[in-house]
């Protein structure tokens, strides 16, 4: 598993080296206020690319046979295609009417959101996939590609002076390459998941219905939980101090996304080998990894308050120093995100998927209350930002307890129809 780790990390660690040393260009060629509306488009697209999935991306890890799980993979990669002309239509709604401040944006922009949700789907279904046929080097390479075209392709377009729509083209296009070297990298199966009937798909989603169920919902809450902040920031504050909070936000989940990909990925095809042979011996694997992450982010958490303003200042430009203010308040939530966040995986191995939604729920409660509590008490973005943080830390304590519930008491599969 460290070999793996090590493999996987090394990718996942490149690419984001690349994405840091290109961040201070991106902050210099895009202003705040692209930053802004890069964050409102991606936050859009997070939520409808995982309702367009209808849970299958979870559902992939609890298949007991491969024949079940390709029928799952079918099934998700069918919604994902019925679903891109109504989620190209929710934007322009909101667009057009202005709400949740998608104002800020241009009617035009609901192509953008189509056409990410179709590559960020995508590489949302297949990630697992990959994880659970333990295609680990297809798993790095796809990385890799990611942090190698995402931050090229902006850095180009905003040279070209293109703006947000810059940001914006360059993330298509990067996933869609990732898209392609995954699928190459699972062609057989992708073809033998085509060849499924329809009924096989159908008893497949009737066999792990409480995914569709309460995996759609939990990835629903998940990602309306990451995309609401920016949302509420524009809302009371404006698309600049959106900008910086997106910066920020990009610089605070680049270290948990490494890890989540290099360790996370790595960690759950193990435990569900584990898993299935020893529930006690997967209990103590899953505490000795927590254990480690939690000493990790520890030490993480301290630097980022030492240096994060002066270090943002300097890598991004003087402009960008009220962001490094920002992280240092960030710090609680990020020690919780990078040592829950990154086991959390085993709730879908042991059949809990309604779990996470009360997650998700807590999640998403605490940032609409600190919010209305910001508004109501009239706070700097500083002190709304620091409630984000609590309310985010006091909804991983309950996650982390019952994550250790969940791989306890697995839940038996629904009975075959």
């Amino acid at each position: 598993m460290l070999r793996t780790i090590a493999g996987v990390g090394s990718a996942a660690l490149a690419a984001q080296a690349i994405g840091f040393a290109a961040s201070p260009l991106l902050s210099r060629l895009f202003a705040p206020d692209a930053f802004g509306r890069f964050g409102l488009l991606t936050a859009l697209t997070n939520v409808l690319a995982v309702v367009a999935l209808v849970g299958s991306n979870s559902a992939i890890f609890a298949a007991e046979s491969h024949d079940e799980a390709l029928a799952l993979l079918r099934a998700g990669l069918t919604a994902l295609a019925l679903a891109l002309l109504p989620c190209a239509a929710a934007a322009l709604a909101l667009i057009a009417f202005g709400w949740f401040g998608y104002g800020a944006l241009e009617p035009w922009h609901a192509a953008l959101v189509g056409l990410h949700v179709a590559v960020l789907g995508a590489t949302t279904l297949l990630q697992p996939w990959l994880a659970r046929r333990q295609r680990y080097r297809a798993l790095a390479r796809s990385h890799l590609t990611l942090g190698l075209l995402r931050p090229g392709g902006q850095v180009a377009l905003g040279a070209a002076r293109l703006g947000f729509p810059g940001l914006a083209f360059g993330e298509i296009a990067a996933r869609a390459a990732v898209t392609a070297s995954m699928a190459h990298a699972v062609a057989d199966d992708l073809r033998d998941a085509w060849a499924l009937t329809a009924a096989e798909v159908r008893a497949a989603l009737r066999r792990r219905r409480h995914f569709v169920v309460f995996g759609t919902a939990t990835n629903l809450a998940n990602n309306v939980g990451t995309a609401l902040p920016p949302v509420l920031v524009t809302m009371g504050y404006g698309v600049q101090a959106a900008g910086l909070f997106t910066l920020t936000s990009l610089v605070m989940t680049a270290p948990i996304g490494l890890v989540q990909k290099a360790v996370g990925d790595v960690f759950i095809g193990h435990f569900v080998e584990r898993f299935a042979a020893d529930r006690t011996a997967a209990v103590a694997f899953l505490l000795r990894v927590a254990a480690a992450l939690f000493g990790v982010a520890l030490l993480g958490g301290l630097v980022i308050v030492l240096a994060a303003e002066p270090l943002f200042a300097l890598v991004f430009g003087e402009s960008w120093r009220p962001a490094g203010a920002l992280a240092a308040r960030l710090v609680p939530l990020f020690v919780a995100d990078f040592t829950v966040g990154t086991v959390s995986g085993v709730v879908g191995v042991a059949n809990r998927p309604q779990w996470k939604l009360v997650f998700d729920a807590l999640r998403v409660g605490g940032l609409a209350s600190a919010s209305l509590v910001a508004a109501r008490l009239d706070l700097p973005l500083a002190g709304l930002v620091t409630l984000f943080a609590w309310t985010g830390v006091l909804a991983y304590l309950v996650y982390a307890v019952l994550i250790r519930r969940a791989v306890l008491a697995p839940r038996p599969p629904s009975p075959a129809p």
